[in-house]
């Protein structure tokens, strides 16, 4: 019986966490498409940039915006990628619970 209730504690405990990587991973992925659509619209503002002959014009504020976003998808996939790691390891903490009981 004690050990019933040992591990419905650390069921609830996996549950809780791998709720938590989930909702962080799910913010993460939001940065990333927000960051996309900042990328899509730099290469519009570059396209058109080269096509009116601007280019000389534009290339310190494109170059300020490629900057940002290469640091932001670092640390973003990063974040990602640390996420991701805490979230398999409840997963399969969770697995090896699931089958310890059957």
């Amino acid at each position: 019986m004690e050990n019933l209730i040992v591990q419905q504690k650390v069921l609830s405990k996996l549950t809780f966490d791998l709720d938590f990587e989930l909702g962080s991973v799910g913010s993460t992925i939001s940065t990333l498409v927000d960051a996309q659509i900042l990328l899509d619209q730099l290469v519009d503002s570059m396209d058109t940039a080269v096509y009116r002959g601007e280019e000389r014009f534009s290339y310190h504020q494109h170059h300020r915006m490629i900057r940002v976003l290469s640091e932001l998808f670092r640390y973003t996939v990063n974040d990602l990628s640390k996420d991701y790691e805490k979230a398999y390891n409840i997963s399969s903490s969770l697995f090896h619970l699931a089958v310890e009981k059957n």
